[in-house]
């Protein structure tokens, strides 16, 4: 698996996509977070995916 760092920007995401690498992460998803305020953005962000998934 090809796993991109430090992404950004939605253009750097798209290229990525285009080029099939598989997991991306970056300030493009998130800063650096503390343990305590990376639970509550898990979970919010669990939450849009599932949303997502159930609009298909």
């Amino acid at each position: 698996k090809v796993i991109a760092e430090g992404v950004e920007t939605e253009k750097q995401l798209k290229i990525l996509k285009k080029i099939k690498c598989d997991l991306v992460q970056g300030y493009y998803y998130s800063k650096p977070l503390l343990p305590k305020d990376f639970e509550k953005f898990y979970h919010e962000f669990n939450k849009l995916r599932y949303e997502e998934f159930e609009e298909v």
